[in-house]
């Protein structure tokens, strides 16, 4: 009989590198705050810096206005506005659900620096901590694998740490049948409803009904106090930029190099929207059938929570750069399932295609940066009005992108990969 030879514990769970990137992650954190101190002592131009969180910024200045109903049935007032802070034009339709409206809002009551500073550090270390405790001894395995996606968003100082915090507390509730916390977890993604699909259909799968309806209804509960706080007619307002944000997606208005949806892959390389548009649907059903097939034939939670976590982002065209890094909570959930189950060829293949889904969108952008000087062309805020009232499908510049695709394959590799029998075991003391 021979006997099994001890394994050597798998890069995956290196600490060292884990330490190495949060250490990267810190120090850039450093370097845009210290950015935006220096363009409010007016030493630095902020074209060198993101207009994501800027834009948040001067979101809360108009709810602080008064003028956030006007915001979401006019993306040009946002625009003006961003341009009156920022120096140059950028088609902003603000499509966040009234909540996350109302909680961004007291960024504008700060210097931009310190808010910047306060809500991705914050958001950030809730997320390391909360990854840790839910991955333990593979907590390294998410972030190397989507190292360019967190890089990404401690840069732009987006929603993608705040997701995925939230998403991981669910997990975490959930694992540990805490069903008030995984509730409050679920409810509050309601900044982000597109990406919880895949965690809401496994709390229907297993028939988690309190959990279920009590997410909603505290959901609701949400939506009416912000309403109340915003103003009634923010849900009109809200629900017209949903459908004319849905519109201008459609007709390439988004930057596409930045999406890591199939849709917007397909689209990129000159797709017709509508085909693109169904192929993205008919791989989306492809993968809501292999996920169920998988928690058919595996009935351990956190494979399937990490199997619900991950398909949320190949269901909806809409989802950006920053939002994979969502994708750290689902590799740390199924990184020892994949373990036990891929040869040492098919983890390096979901590494790669890990990295050229979250790399796409920051190298796209470095070179738009080089190509054009202006995000959406050399236009002024009329002219961009023109074009988008006029039905026109934009571009001056849509680089091409093969995210999508790379993150609808990872997916689907990785959900063929557990549906096999586990081939061998962990290695000792992982």
């Amino acid at each position: 009989m021979t006997k099994l030879q001890p394994q050597r514990v798998p890069l995956e769970c290196s600490r060292f590198l884990a330490a190495v990137i949060a250490l990267i992650l810190a120090l850039e954190l450093i370097g845009v705050v210290v950015m935006f101190g220096l363009f409010e002592l007016g030493w630095l131009d902020l074209e060198a810096l993101s207009g994501d969180f800027l834009a948040f910024y001067t979101v809360g200045q108009l709810v602080q206005q008064g003028e956030i109903a006007q915001t979401y049935y006019d993306p040009w007032l946002l625009s003006e506005a961003y341009r009156d802070t920022v120096g140059k034009p950028l088609l902003l339709p603000w499509s966040y659900p009234p909540p996350f409206t109302w909680l961004i809002s007291w960024t504008a009551s700060l210097p931009v620096s310190l808010a910047f500073g306060l809500f991705v550090g914050s958001t950030g270390l809730l997320f390391l901590v909360l990854l840790y405790r839910l991955g333990g001894t593979w907590f390294p395995a998410g972030l190397i694998a989507t190292l360019p996606a967190l890089v990404v968003q401690t840069r732009t100082g987006q929603t993608g740490f705040l997701v995925a915090a939230l998403v991981a507390a669910f997990c975490l509730a959930l694992l540990h049948s805490q069903r008030l916390r995984a509730t409050l977890s679920l409810a509050l993604l309601i900044i982000k409803p597109h990406l919880a699909v895949g965690l809401g259909l496994l709390v229907l799968y297993l028939k988690h009904w309190r959990v279920l309806i009590g997410a909603f209804g505290l959901a609701m509960v949400l939506l009416a106090l912000s309403l109340v706080l915003l103003g009634p007619d923010t849900w009109a307002a809200f629900r017209e930029s949903a459908r004319s944000s849905g519109d201008l997606l459609y007709r390439g208005w988004f930057p596409l190099h930045r999406m890591g949806s199939v849709y917007a892959s397909v689209r990129s390389w000159g797709g017709d929207a509508a085909w693109s548009l169904a192929l993205h649907i008919a791989l989306a059903t492809v993968v809501l059938a292999m996920t169920v097939m998988v928690w058919r034939r595996q009935t351990d939670l956190r494979l399937r929570l990490g199997s619900a976590t991950l398909i949320s982002l190949s269901l909806s065209p809409y989802v950006y750069d920053y939002d994979l890094a969502l994708l750290a909570v689902a590799v740390v959930l199924l990184a020892p399932h994949v373990y036990q189950r891929a040869s040492a060829g098919e983890r390096w293949a979901l590494f790669a295609l890990a990295w050229i889904s979250t790399l796409w969108g920051m190298l796209g952008s470095l070179l738009r940066g080089v190509l054009i000087d202006n995000p959406v062309g050399p236009l002024s805020i009329s002219e961009m009005e023109t074009l988008v009232r006029s039905g026109s499908s934009w571009a001056p510049l849509q680089l091409p992108t093969l995210s999508g695709i790379a993150l609808f394959t990872l997916v689907a590799l990785t959900l063929l990969i557990l549906m096999r029998p586990v081939r061998r075991p962990l290695p000792a003391g992982v």
